[in-house]
């Protein structure tokens, strides 16, 4: 068990350190000798555990996708957690808008998923998990949305997942538009994802 204990406590540590270099620059960049020396393990450890330097980068873009998609589902979740009433559920929503137009961590998030996108599509292996981690957030979201539509919040006649898969649209269109020289600012991108957003929330009739 303590050999068990000490090797997870090795992978943990060698992962954290990849997954946060990986978080802020391209894959390229990586040195293992360098995650050795910052993470106190040794060569062959890293080796024995991910097989090769690709092996580890490939755990890494996991580890990482598994945050992001975390964080989602508990900000799309804090929606209702916080919201008494309908009012508080759409300033709610509006708030979370744009956090995710304009946060500087979400820049981040969104364009270390991209890199991680981009390495799926050579790497098999990795593209399975990626593709099971992102049919997890869907049904994640899905239900989150089913509960608001219990609540009344959402419309009853559109699907939850339909609104699940609307939302990351919208989160993931922003990664592309964000190539372009003439990306859309925060403010555009907040205005259209509210618009979007707000199509499938359930307003009292006037």
């Amino acid at each position: 068990m303590a050999k068990q204990q000490r090797s997870q406590l090795t992978i943990t540590k060698v992962l954290d350190e990849v997954a946060e270099r990986l978080f802020h620059e391209d894959e390229s960049f990586l040195r293992i000798p360098e995650i050795c020396e910052a993470s106190g393990v040794n060569y062959g450890s890293v080796y024995h555990h991910f097989g090769n330097r690709q092996g580890l980068i490939d755990a890494a873009y996991i580890k990482l996708y598994e945050r992001f998609i975390a964080k989602d589902t508990e900000q799309v979740r804090h929606l209702g957690g916080n919201s008494a009433t309908f009012d508080d559920f759409v300033i709610a929503a509006h708030h979370l808008v744009v956090q995710v137009a304009s946060d500087p961590e979400r820049v981040l998030s969104r364009d270390s998923r991209l890199r991680i996108l981009a390495a799926s599509r050579s790497r098999p292996a990795l593209a399975k998990r990626i593709g099971e981690l992102q049919l997890e957030v869907t049904n994640q979201l899905a239900d989150i949305i089913e509960d608001f539509k219990k609540q009344g919040w959402v419309r009853a006649d559109v699907e939850a997942n339909e609104v699940s898969v609307a939302v990351q649209t919208i989160v993931f269109g922003r990664l592309m538009d964000a190539m372009s020289p003439e990306a859309f600012d925060d403010l555009q991108w907040g205005r259209m994802f509210q618009s979007l957003l707000f199509q499938y929330i359930k307003f009292p009739e006037s």
